[in-house]
């Protein structure tokens, strides 16, 4: 522990402030410090550093709201292993809080902290706790699943057997094992493609967590809640043209997976989207498969084409004419989708794409969200595309304003010149007047100087 002598310059200031500071001002420094001021390996040079000493010295206060700051947003290993609790009767807001930490993956927070026997990325223990996980309440488990500094190959300690041992997960009773998978299905590391590394292990590792996700629907009960479940977690994969493609997924592999799902007993719409996003994963190594799936009769084999592969314009007249609006509803979440804008406009061109927005109308669905992007499209080209009549009349009313505000300009410049013209005239009327005037005062002059 820091002894007061040891405070930085900047924990002395902000021991003065804090303590000073009513609950409120408490909870907007940390709250401010999270979004503008990042942790770093030399914390206590960070010019919102606070001592471990200050912290604890606020919890004395008993308030309820600081408490709940520190557990959001402490990066005191000591302070948060005051407010975390494994009790029966343990605050669970409280422990949501730390648990939501981002600060409890720091390496300096685990050496120190009792949250960090819960929860461990070192190599030679478990990520998670069975104890704790199986004591542990559902939010509680979202809570440190969605911990946005949760990264995606921690996952591996919880789905991987490890010394012999089975999962963590398969320790699990299947309200939590759901719980988990939907926790998941939320967390951004889960939607977001993992940067490539120098570390070739971590790449590894990144991949190897991935597959297992996948793997799960070869494991779990045959039954809708786990279809749902899934359907949504992978729902949640990264949607990229290209990440999956790096993934040991070959097609034998997820026909199999799909296949499992294939039963009378599961005729359900979540369990034919789970087996289509299954076929969907990797890539499209050939195009003789994307004609294959094309032409089935399974219609979740078609779906894992709409959802990922990169179709041609006869692909898409194919889809349309087998399932009209379910093959725009799916293929709206393809990545090409927005990649191809090019493809998106020759879809509005097809007979077929008109006559499924003609049924769809009828069946007042125009305004479903999946159409609007290919709708703007068709309209669009529909305006642009208009009737000769039309045109010719459109043609006619342009040039008609043309000529008249020709007219109306000539009649305003002829009247100006009138003006001028009358201002001229008046002007030489004057300079003759002025003149005969000069004239005839010479004129006297000299008859005057003559008779003088």
């Amino acid at each position: 522990m820091t002894s007061d002598d040891n405070k930085t310059m900047h924990e002395w200031i902000n021991y003065k402030h804090l303590v000073n500071a009513s609950d409120d001002a408490v909870y907007a420094f940390y709250n401010r410090r999270a979004m503008t001021s990042p942790q770093t390996k030399n914390e206590e040079y960070n010019v919102d550093s606070v001592a471990v000493e200050t912290e604890q010295e606020l919890l004395t206060r008993g308030s309820e709201f600081v408490k709940l700051a520190l557990a959001r947003y402490s990066r005191n290993g000591a302070v948060l292993d005051q407010l975390f609790s494994r009790a029966i009767d343990r605050d669970i807001g409280i422990n949501c809080a730390a648990l939501n930490n981002t600060g409890i993956f720091s390496d300096f927070i685990f050496a120190e902290s009792e949250i960090g026997k819960v929860i461990s990325v070192s190599d030679e223990s478990e990520i998670f706790s069975r104890d704790w996980v199986g004591k542990a309440t559902n939010v509680e488990i979202r809570a440190l699943l969605t911990n946005r500094a949760f990264k995606l190959r921690y996952i591996l300690g919880f789905f991987e057997e490890r010394g012999g041992k089975p999962s963590v997960f398969s320790g699990l009773p299947e309200d939590k094992q759901q719980e988990v998978v939907l926790s998941l299905s939320s967390a951004n590391f889960i939607a977001t493609p993992p940067e490539a590394t120098s570390d070739g292990y971590t790449d590894y590792e990144n991949s190897k967590s991935y597959e297992l996700l996948v793997a799960l629907a070869g494991s779990v009960p045959l039954t809708i809640p786990w279809a749902a479940c899934l359907d949504r977690l992978l729902r949640n994969f990264p949607r990229t043209t290209n990440y999956f493609k790096k993934l040991d997924l070959d097609l034998d592999f997820r026909q199999n997976l799909a296949q499992r799902w294939k039963t009378s007993d599961l005729e359900h719409e979540c369990v034919e989207s789970l087996r289509a996003r299954i076929l969907s994963l990797s890539g499209w190594h050939e195009k003789a498969q994307i004609v294959e799936f094309l032409a089935s009769d399974d219609s979740s084999m078609r779906k894992a084409v709409y959802l990922s592969a990169r179709l041609k314009i006869e692909h898409c007249q194919i889809a349309l004419d087998k399932d009209g609006i379910v093959f725009l509803e799916t293929y709206q979440e393809n990545p090409w989708f927005t990649a191809d804008s090019a493809l998106v406009s020759k879809i509005c061109d097809l007979p077929e794409y008109s006559y499924t927005l003609e049924k769809e109308n009828e069946a007042h669905h125009w305004d479903a969200p999946w159409l609007n992007r290919l709708s703007s499209e068709y309209e669009d080209k529909v305006e642009s595309q208009s009737k000769p009549e039309e045109q010719i009349s459109g043609f006619n009313s342009i040039w008609e304003k043309k000529i008249t505000d020709a007219l109306s300009l000539l009649e305003t410049t002829d009247a100006r010149v009138r003006e001028i013209q009358k201002k001229l005239n008046n002007w030489e009327s004057s300079a003759v007047l002025i003149g005969l005037v000069l004239i005839i005062g010479t004129v006297v002059k000299a008859f005057w100087g003559w008779i003088e």
